[in-house]
This record gives structure tokens, C-alpha cells and sequence, in this order.
């Protein structure tokens, strides 16, 4: 039976548009203790990605679980619910000190390519993404002053 180059073509691209419509897939099955940093980011970020706060709230402390809730609120008032996110790690790697760990990613989406940290600490043997931790922001004397006078200039 011979089939025409049309038939093949429609019959490819009707293939190729039902593969890219399917959803996403989980990146590990439901965990247990073992799970590497890697990992839980990667399946911190699939949950993150679909909304779906409560199951990242899992792999979560306490603090990070605050900051999913008022996401979780922003997300239901600005009623942006059916936006899914697809993000690809194009790099990730972990540095692991003591109970703590530092995860450093390049995550591309939708729409953009951007780097990120993680950072997890492990609790009875669970990783878990934290909060990141309160940054101490350091200005140079000299760029404080530059700042006062272009203000000052500003008023006069």
C-alpha cells in the first residue's frame, strides 16, 4: 500500500501535536526519606509549577510553607489558577554541608531562562526546600553618599 507524502506528513504532525499535549510527568514517584536534594527540588518545582501548593507545602519547612500559602492567595485573587508552568532544569547541582544543602539551577520556562538557588535542610532524614535565608544588604560608602547628594540636589 503506498502513501503519499500528504498523508504521511498530516499523519507525523498529528503524532507530534498529540505528544506535546500531554501533561507533564511527575519527576520521581511519592517519596520516601531517601531522596537526594536533587531530587526534591525537582519535584518541589513540578508541584510549584501546577499550582498545586499543598503537595509542594510537603516538601517543605514551616517557613517556606508560609511563603507557598501567600502565593498560593496571590495566585487565587489575581484568579491566575489555570497558569501551568513547564520548567526545564538545564542545570542543577547541589552542595550538601552537613544537614544543610545549597542547590544551584538554571530552570528554563515558558518564558525565559533564569538561575535560581535552593536551599533545603534535612529533618529526620527528609530533605526539605527552606526559605531562603535573610540576605544582609551591603552598600558601598561611597555609593550612599552619591545617592544623598543626587537627592539633596533633587530638593534644591
Amino acid at each position: 500500500m503506498k502513501i503519499n507524502r500528504l498523508s504521511f506528513f498530516l499523519l507525523a504532525g498529528g503524532i507530534a501535536l498529540f505528544a506535546c499535549k500531554r501533561e507533564p510527568q511527575k519527576p520521581l514517584a511519592e517519596a520516601s526519606p531517601a531522596e537526594s536534594p536533587e531530587e526534591v527540588v525537582r519535584l518541589y518545582q513540578f508541584y510549584l509549577d501546577q499550582n498545586l501548593f499543598e503537595e509542594a507545602k510537603k516538601w517543605s519547612t514551616a517557613k517556606e510553607g508560609e511563603r507557598l500559602d501567600e502565593i498560593s492567595r496571590i495566585v487565587a485573587e489575581e484568579h491566575q489558577d489555570s497558569t501551568r508552568m513547564i520548567s526545564e532544569f538545564l542545570k542543577l547541582s547541589c552542595n550538601i554541608q552537613g544537614d544543610s544543602a545549597r542547590c544551584a539551577c538554571k530552570i528554563k520556562d515558558q518564558f525565559e531562562t533564569y538561575e535560581y538557588e535552593f536551599f533545603l535542610v534535612r529533618i529526620n532524614g527528609r530533605w526539605l526546600i527552606d526559605a531562603a535565608p535573610e540576605e544582609e544588604i551591603l552598600f558601598d560608602e561611597e555609593e550612599i553618599e552619591g545617592f544623598l547628594d543626587s537627592l539633596m540636589e533633587e530638593i534644591e
